[in-house]
């Protein structure tokens, strides 16, 4: 009884720390699949827990790349924020990588539109 106590709390361990090891991207702004009036003065991501951004790209109309100042940092947090360009009318696409305190590497895009 004892050693099946010891590999049902095993187990539990190791799918209680799986369930947590991701970490996901908890808000933006703007938010995925917006579709805005005008262009966005900033891009602001919040994750659930604190992650390392590596990438972080932004894509106009025709895939053309927009700059906006992202460069990697080592310093690991739940939020971020840059101010954007005026962005001409059209579709957006932020594509991300970034490292949860795991090590994990994740990716996230998501898109708007400015009219």
């Amino acid at each position: 009884m004892k050693n099946l106590t010891t590999y049902l709390l095993a187990i539990a361990f190791v799918f209680s720390s799986t369930a947590f090891a991701h970490v996901q991207l908890k808000e933006s702004k703007p938010t995925d699949n917006a579709m805005l009036s005008s262009s966005p003065q900033s891009l602001s991501l919040t994750f659930s827990s604190d992650v390392r951004l590596v990438k972080v790209m932004l894509a106009g109309p025709q895939g053309k790349k927009v700059d906006f100042g992202f460069k990697p940092v080592n310093a690991a947090s739940d939020s971020f924020s840059w101010d954007l360009p005026q962005l001409s009318a059209g579709n957006y696409k932020v594509d991300m990588i970034f490292f949860g305190q795991d090590g994990h590497k994740m990716t996230e895009t998501l898109n708007f539109m400015v009219h």
